[in-house]
C-alpha cells in the first residue's frame, strides 16, 4: 500500500514540470529550426 501511495504522489508531482518541459522542448526545436533557416539563407546570400 505504501508503494502505491508513493507512486501516486510522484506522478502528481512530476506531471506539471513535464508539461512545462514539453513546452520548453518545443521552443528549443523552433529556435533550432529558425537558426538553421537563417544560416542557410546567409550562405545562399553569400554565394
Amino acid at each position: 500500500m505504501e508503494r502505491i501511495t508513493r507512486q501516486k504522489q510522484l506522478t502528481l508531482r512530476s506531471s506539471p514540470p513535464e508539461r512545462r518541459h514539453g513546452q520548453e522542448l518545443q521552443l528549443m526545436e523552433i529556435l533550432v529550426i529558425v537558426a538553421l533557416v537563417v544560416i542557410v539563407a546567409a550562405v545562399n546570400v553569400r554565394w
